[in-house]
């Protein structure tokens, strides 16, 4: 017996036709993403930004909403070292700069140089993020500068010059991709720069805004985080300590062991400074506020916990024990690359 089959009616035309609607702009990075942690990059599954403090809101070394003179090699707002060559530049951190909520850097060239060179700079090692060194990475800023050569670009065993912005003052999204499999460390930079330095003009400026380092071969909208948990991640490599965390116990009638809690945990021990200000303590009736009589001739700090033994006291009882509440400023933890 004959078995006689029927399939619903297909209009060939309709489905060729829904073959061609568009999936918009989401809908075609998702299907140029090539592996599944591209893709959940892009639906914002977990953190993407492995840069810290790209929207440049944690500041701890200070106020430098105004202009402030740059010394090469030092960082001024958290995570970001600013760096100059044979010319002299401020710094400054731009409140709204980019649009409202949405801060930026400045470095503005303040001399003249037919061979300088001036930038920013983040570093990132392996041993911090080593996912970052098993392949591709993009990285991405939105950047405005009046200096035809400025580009973002990574420095690792060499010298990488990727993509350039116009110069012509006006905000550009920079963004370049590499594969980083064959390095373990490696400093994200802007600068003018494209092999050999530059021609600096004083009023040449570098304004960033929106820094993100993020796994795979798509740059994706800027993650947005709190200012506690940026600030939380910030102090993992540097932490300013006042003299109300300290707590003390006097060794000798004019020395001192000062303790201190680090929180959150610093990523290494890190180096610790005395900064001006007064030590005081309630209990003992004592202050010492000269950094040069508060030399510390010990130190054990670690990870969790500053440790220091400092002299300059004057009328201590041996072994007895005080703390303070004072908001003064007398040191600093650095665990900076």
């Amino acid at each position: 017996m004959a078995v006689k089959f029927t399939k619903p009616e297909i209009n060939v035309r309709e489905k060729l036709a829904e073959l061609d609607k568009p999936s918009g702009i989401a809908g075609e990075a998702m299907l140029r993403a090539e592996t599944p942690q591209e893709q959940f990059n892009l639906i914002g599954a977990g953190r993407r930004n492995l840069a810290i403090n790209g929207g440049f809101r944690v500041s701890q070394r200070g106020d430098y909403t105004s202009a402030t003179a740059v010394n090469n090699n030092q960082y001024y707002l958290d995570r970001f070292r600013c760096d100059r060559d044979s010319v002299t530049s401020t710094v400054q951190q731009v409140v709204d700069g980019f649009r409202k909520g949405i801060n930026s850097v400045k470095l503005t060239a303040t001399s003249s140089s037919s061979s300088g060179t001036f930038g920013q700079v983040y570093k990132v090692n392996f041993t911090e993020f080593p996912e970052l060194f098993s392949g591709p990475v993009t990285f991405s800023a939105w950047v405005k500068t009046n200096h035809p050569e400025t580009r973002l670009y990574v420095y690792s065993s060499g010298q990488k010059v990727p993509v350039k912005h116009s110069g012509n003052g006006q905000w550009e999204k920079l963004v370049t991709t590499y594969d980083l499999s064959d390095v373990t460390s490696a400093d994200f930079n802007v600068f003018p720069y494209d092999g050999a330095l530059q021609n600096i003009t004083s009023g040449d400026y570098i304004e960033i805004s929106q820094f993100q380092i993020e796994l795979g071969k798509v740059a994706t909208p800027f993650e947005h985080r709190s200012y506690g948990e940026e600030l939380a991640l910030c102090q993992r490599y540097f932490q300013n300590v006042y003299n109300g965390q300290c707590f003390g116990s006097a060794n000798t009638t004019t020395r001192m062991r000062i303790n201190a809690p680090l929180s959150p945990e610093m990523r290494t021990d890190p180096t610790v400074a005395r900064v001006a200000g007064t030590i005081s303590f309630q209990g003992m009736g004592v202050s010492i506020s000269s950094t040069s009589t508060a030399v510390a001739q010990a130190s054990d700090s670690g990870t969790r916990y500053l440790g220091m033994d400092l002299g300059g006291f004057s009328g201590l009882t041996a072994r007895s024990y005080a703390g303070s509440q004072s908001r003064t400023l007398v040191f600093t933890a650095d665990a900076e690359l």
